[in-house]
């Protein structure tokens, strides 16, 4: 049960490790969802909040009570630092050379005065933020339209689009290449550190929507077309 259990975790890539707060209200006419997979999508949905419910929830509450705040934020920025040459790669072909430069001076810095990404004296010292790029936002940034939604089986809400570029992003993903277990460990502790600051996120979300599938589904598309628009 506990490998099952890993298995799960080490592959989500959930909605609620996001940072979906301070929305204003949807109009999902505005950036044309197309959902004609509703039934399909409906039935996974509701199959991928059960895996949160009996999985990924008890075991990242208990993670969050074991490992203290400060040492889970520091995780995050391990591998935030990991992905920065996703993201530079992404801005350039974007043409946005300014936030690449940045992404390559926090990637210098961190990597080294911030041990890794442990720590982050980019930020803290030079006030240099990282810009989340990825290639589903490189593809929306030149025409490329979102396509029909889609909730995939483990890794939650997504468009045609963004599962192409999840897909490509792999390429760019460091643990991508290191031989299993390992990777598979690391991608275990990767989910469930970020889904440790999730969970009340994604308890209120479920609480204060009449219909949860809606709700999430239209605040993941406003989330990315937020990015695009960036």
């Amino acid at each position: 049960m506990v490998f099952i259990s890993v298995l799960v975790i080490a592959f989500i890539y959930p909605v609620w490790g996001e940072d979906l707060t301070d929305f204003d209200e949807f109009d999902e006419q505005t950036i044309g969802i197309s959902d004609p997979l509703e039934i399909y999508n409906r039935l996974m949905f509701k199959a991928n909040d059960k895996l949160y419910v009996y999985i990924i929830h008890p075991v990242a509450e208990g993670y969050s009570i074991l490992i203290p705040k400060e040492i889970r934020h520091s995780i995050s920025g391990v591998f935030q630092n990991s992905l920065s040459p996703m993201r530079l790669i992404n801005n350039a072909l974007q043409f946005k050379f300014h936030d690449a430069s940045v992404e390559t001076a926090r990637f210098i810095i961190n990597t080294t005065v911030g041990i890794g990404g442990l720590f982050d004296p980019a930020k803290a010292w030079l006030n240099l933020e990282h810009k989340s790029e990825d290639l589903g936002q490189t593809l929306g940034k030149w025409g490329v339209g979102p396509g029909p939604y889609i909730v995939l089986p483990l890794l939650g809400p997504s468009t045609l689009r963004d599962t192409i570029g999840m897909v490509g992003g792999f390429a760019t993903d460091p643990v991508f290449y290191i031989k299993k277990p390992y990777s598979l460990i690391i991608k275990t502790v990767e989910i469930t550190n970020k889904a440790s600051f999730g969970i009340k996120q994604y308890n209120e979300l479920k609480e204060n929507n009449v219909d949860f599938y809606t709700g999430t589904k239209s605040i993941y598309m406003q989330h990315r077309e937020r990015l695009i628009k960036d």
